[in-house]
């Protein structure tokens, strides 16, 4: 490996790291500022639509996650498929593919995404939005809400597929 090489390595290695962070930083700030937000618009604004405000605060939060455990996933199979493939010796990236491979059934799963909480909170915020609403206005919420535990529930599905589709990819590009 040249001098090149190696800074790269460690230049998005330490990409992962930060970004890693940076995501469970961001979860956190995410669920607390939608809670202080739908906590205000409940007690303050009668209007079920208000609703919204911290239900696209929540998605913001989410996608933000979302693309930064892209993010992480693809730089980590970028280094697998051009530094550590062509090591014999089993390492990082290698090894944490090595690992989840055939134990989908873990008694303790992971969620990167944090999609059960993401979708708790979504929940929660139609709950709220349906005291005190009319039919027609909880219908239109609900299909709001609905959307976006859907785009949840497809970006953890997405997610769960990614890391083999970027090391194919990747794999191609280096052919």
């Amino acid at each position: 490996m040249d001098s090149l090489d190696l800074e790269e390595y460690r230049q998005l290695r330490a990409t992962i790291r930060e970004r890693g962070s940076l995501r469970l930083v961001l979860f956190l700030a995410t669920a607390v500022s939608w809670a202080l937000l739908a906590g205000l618009v409940a007690a303050f604004l009668s209007l079920p639509l208000a609703s919204l405000l911290p239900l696209l605060l929540l998605m913001a939060g989410f996608e933000t996650v979302h693309a930064l455990h892209v993010g992480v996933e693809r730089i980590g199979r970028y280094l697998y498929v051009n530094y550590e493939s062509v090591d014999a010796r089993l390492r990082w990236e290698g090894a944490i593919a090595a690992f989840g491979r055939g134990h989908q059934s873990s008694a303790r799963p992971l969620d990167a995404l944090f999609s059960p909480i993401f979708a708790i909170a979504i929940l929660l915020n139609f709950l709220v939005a349906a005291l005190g609403s009319t039919l027609p206005e909880l219908v239109a919420i609900g299909a709001v809400h609905g959307l976006a535990l859907l785009r949840v529930f497809m970006s953890r599905r997405g997610a769960a597929a990614q890391r083999e589709e970027d090391q194919t990819r990747f794999e191609g590009l280096k052919k």
